[in-house]
């Protein structure tokens, strides 16, 4: 029976049975066999298997389909090939016996020598605030480290275009010395005019509109607070890409990793910051004094990491980086400026909680505090993630979160 196997000739293998038809591979559950893997797509790919043998169609995937190291968009699939959906790698096994055997596969191609670095001052094509570190002959782009694809070949680690699948040439951008982050105690009152950079104000007035008008319609508190989250982490990964103004509004493609996704990842932050506040506060264990003390320590606790999990969360996408112990590591790597980003987050986020509480009694007009509170909510969102994204901006490299895409 023919089959793919992921993971091949390593621990973690494991099977996907093919049938005759059409098979959907893609992180989504909606697939026929889910790969639950961030650099796989929603859907991925597609396997037909007829009596004309197995083909492979490619759904427009992000980080492209690869056979034998080469992008394609279909291919009829051999025996022993090795198929690649992102970082995720199978090879296509017939079970064919000795007395029918596989056709020989093609042999290896001689070891790629080092490519030489070339002196550059191009910026990525996809991050123009950031310096290019390759370059694609064949797509004659540019791109820093987060735009290609790492993977060790021969035993070396080399860099591959994710459009064309070919190697790129590293580059050396020293000629062109690029601009330190502003002092971080000097930036931070800035976040304040943030959400007025650019197109900041229509941002803030259409989102206000939206996010009020659908806030009186029953059932639909899901999708505000996914689709505010993913803004949200937009605002810090941006951020982090030296962008000086707000993000346009996500698109609403996808119900799954537009709204559920990121509803779902805000309640994980929830529930790993708050979560042990809540239940002491439920079950209240010993005297009354104890258990007061016991609350408000816990809530401490969730303040402090609260801010760090939401850069974790924007900066990596998956909630696999809310582990208690790497996320005290990332934040003994930078104290200072961290309470400092955690202290000025949260006095934002009460500050518009106290005025919101307060706006029914200043405002005595009928909607208009609600209105203006919708404001408040966008606004205090806005600066909020924008002193976690310029935390990670002025500390990146004592952070050391992508540093392994650098070697």
């Amino acid at each position: 029976m023919p089959r793919l196997v992921v993971n091949p000739d390593s621990p973690e293998a494991w099977p996907i049975e093919l049938q005759p038809g059409a098979i959907s591979l893609g992180r989504s559950q909606e697939n026929d066999f889910p790969i639950e893997h961030p650099s796989v797509s929603s859907s991925h790919c597609r396997i037909t298997l007829s009596d004309d043998g197995a083909w492979l169609k490619d759904l427009g995937s992000t980080a492209g389909t690869f056979v034998n190291d080469e992008l394609v968009e279909e291919a009829r699939l051999q025996p022993g090939q090795t198929l690649r959906l992102g970082e995720v790698t199978m090879r296509f096994e017939t079970g064919a016996t000795e007395d029918n055997p596989p056709p020989a596969a093609p042999p290896l191609p001689p070891p790629l020598t080092p490519l030489p670095a070339v002196a550059t001052s191009s910026r990525c094509k996809f991050h123009p605030q950031t310096l290019a570190r390759f370059s694609c002959a064949q797509c004659r782009r540019t791109f820093c480290d987060l735009c290609v694809t790492a993977r060790f070949v021969n035993g070396a680690s080399r860099r591959f275009c994710r459009h064309c699948g070919s190697e790129c040439q590293p580059l050396q951008p020293q000629l062109e010395r690029a601009k330190p982050p502003p002092d971080f105690f000097v930036s931070l009152p800035r976040a304040l005019l943030y959400p007025f950079q650019g197109n900041g104000v229509i941002l803030l007035i259409a989102g206000t509109a939206f996010f009020y008008i659908l806030g009186h319609l029953p059932f639909i508190g899901v999708i505000l607070t996914g689709y505010l989250f993913a803004y949200a982490k937009s605002i810090i990964t941006s951020t982090a890409e030296g962008r000086k103004d707000p993000p346009d509004w996500p698109d609403f493609t996808d119900w799954k990793d537009d709204i559920l996704v990121p509803y779902l990842q805000l309640l994980a932050l929830v529930v790993l910051c708050f979560g042990p506040a809540f239940i002491i506060a439920v079950w209240r264990p010993g005297t009354e004094t104890e258990a007061r003390i016991a609350y408000f320590a816990a809530l401490g606790f969730g303040a402090l990491f609260a801010p760090m999990g939401m850069l974790a969360l924007a900066m990596f996408d998956t909630v696999a980086v809310l582990n208690p112990i790497a996320l005290t590591w990332s934040i003994l790597r930078v104290p200072l400026h961290y309470l400092v980003a955690a202290a000025a987050f949260e006095t934002v986020l009460l500050l518009e909680w106290s005025a919101a509480g307060a706006l029914q009694t200043l405002v005595p007009v009928p909607f208009l505090p609600d209105l203006i509170a919708s404001f408040l909510n966008l606004y205090v969102t806005s600066v909020g993630m924008r002193i976690l994204g310029l935390l990670y901006v002025n500390n990146q490299d004592k952070f050391g979160w992508f540093s392994r895409l650098r070697q």
